[in-house]
């Protein structure tokens, strides 16, 4: 067999004997199993080498190639939110990015590599971070109202899918839909909530809270000018009240970020109503006066396993970008001090900080003395905190403050690794 002729005729000799049938079986089946194991690229170079070989005297003919692109997935899931493959971008380069326009609804990007070193840089809104998940197991979640880049740079060969949020589906919770109230929350235990219909202008929820402070999480659509929105147990007198109206647009997973804390006040262990209604001037709004009216109410209880830094309370775990975070440091400091938290080698993790001040100042979250870009707090006298902030393995984390430090009552850094 010194020719391609020879080989040609010899693999002709062979073939007369298969029948085409179950050769299209064979090749239907081989064509499905590659459907389901496509992330695992690295076993299946080392299959097809050992069927190169059972093809004796072929195996010069064969060009080295790379593992060819994975596809991305019709769907993915997260934090129970179904959402569909819109379009795939892709480079023979290494670096990649897509534009996107604002939206009202979330959305998710998600990245592959085309070879077997699944390495890249992720960068999105002003974070960065290295990731090394197998094609289109690494995402971020990008919330309603963003625009701008998420970009990836890595190994020649990237593709960046894109996903929307399927409205027609919502997890398990109280609603339908983008409003619905999620019962798996990370850091809180679900309690119930409500949703009340087109023009309903209260909604009562009755729960059994357990703890002394139980957590708020609702949403509005439709509220007319000069409405204002109130929250309290039924019976109680006066109500927290929310002056800055409610957002006519989109208000997606309102579980999702339960962000007022009321106190039990001796309720712990019984069953209490809370109530949501809307009042325009001095009187309640009528159901059906506003027929656009859409109101929900969600309560939540924070997790066990929570602490309080500097008076703020730094929960178990966290949602970020679509992933689930938990506590596994903290540090705080006294008057005129710097906390500091020495971060692990490896894995990807978050700060969150709190400060107690006697004026207002100005700090920043700093990673081995440089502040991590894009991040600058301002509060006034009380204190408060700022939001998650992705840090790089294995850096010395702290705060660095732009005011004297005398005006630092004190200070705290909780670290929030990303479970995998």
């Amino acid at each position: 067999m010194n020719t391609l002729q020879d080989l040609r005729a010899t693999l002709d000799q062979h073939a007369s004997g298969v029948h085409g049938d179950s050769t299209t079986a064979r090749v239907a089946a081989v064509a499905g199993r590659a459907r389901v194991v496509r992330r695992r690229r690295a076993a299946g170079v080392g299959a097809a080498a050992v069927v190169a070989v059972v093809v004796t005297g072929a195996l010069a003919l064969l060009p080295d190639r790379e593992p060819g692109p994975a596809d991305a997935p019709d769907a993915l899931t997260v934090l129970g939110w179904r959402y569909e493959h819109q379009v795939t971008e892709r480079t023979e380069g290494d670096r990649l990015s897509v534009d996107l326009p604002a939206s009202d609804l979330p959305r998710v990007v998600s990245w592959s590599t085309t070879g077997a070193d699944q390495g890249v840089e992720v960068r999105y809104d002003g974070e960065r971070w290295n990731s090394e998940d197998a094609d289109f197991d690494g995402f971020t979640q990008l919330p309603p109202g963003y625009s701008g880049e998420v970009s990836v740079r890595g190994p020649a060969g990237l593709a960046l899918a894109t996903y929307d949020l399927d409205t027609t589906s919502s997890p398990e919770g109280v609603g339908t839909g983008p409003t619905t109230f999620r019962e798996d929350v990370a850091g809180y235990d679900f309690l119930g909530a409500g949703a009340g219909e087109p023009g309903q202008a209260s909604v009562e929820v009755d729960v059994r809270p357990e703890r002394g402070m139980i957590w708020l999480a609702y949403y509005c659509q439709g509220l007319p000018a000069g409405a204002r929105i109130h929250v309290n147990w039924v019976g109680a007198e006066g109500a927290f009240i929310d002056n800055g109206g409610c957002d006519d647009g989109t208000t997606f997973d309102p579980g999702g970020s339960p962000g007022t804390g009321l106190t039990v006040a001796g309720r712990a262990g019984e069953v209490s109503a809370m109530r949501l209604w809307v009042t325009r001037g001095a009187e309640p709004v009528t159901d059906g006066e506003f027929p656009d009216l859409r109101l929900g109410l969600g309560l939540y209880d924070a997790s066990p396993g929570a602490v309080s830094i500097a008076g703020i309370q730094m929960r178990a775990q966290v949602e970020h970008a679509g992933q689930v975070w938990e506590l596994v440091d903290t540090a705080t400091a006294g008057e005129g001090q710097v906390p500091q938290i020495q971060v692990p080698d490896r894995g990807r993790f978050l700060v969150a900080e709190a400060v107690r001040a006697s004026a207002r100042l100005r700090y920043a979250v700093s990673v081995d003395g440089r502040r991590v870009e894009g991040d600058t707090t301002f509060i006034g006298t009380g204190g408060g905190g700022g939001g998650l902030v992705r840090v790089p393995a294995g850096g010395v984390v702290s705060l660095r403050f732009g005011t004297p430090l005398d005006r630092v009552a004190g200070s705290g850094l909780a670290l929030y690794q990303q479970v995998e």
